[in-house]
């Protein structure tokens, strides 16, 4: 995957997590993004959705084992 298009896989997961929005989550890990990526504050997807209380979205992002992510 050329590295443009999975960072803004990767920004475009933040958002989602940030904002609780599970289908776009699901969707974007399913596209490759990577849970693990963190941004230029050291936030990563899953800090994102603990921080704004979006429980569903970080049970998913946590339920992800590594081999599962692509």
């Amino acid at each position: 995957m050329k590295q443009v298009k999975r960072q803004k896989l990767n920004q475009e997961l933040m958002r989602a997590a940030a904002t609780g929005d599970i289908e776009a989550v699901q969707k974007l890990v399913l596209r490759g993004a990577d849970i693990y990526f963190r941004d230029h504050q050291g936030d990563n997807a899953l800090s994102l959705a603990a921080g704004s209380g979006y429980l569903n979205v970080l049970e998913y992002l946590s339920s992800l084992k590594k081999s599962e992510i692509r």
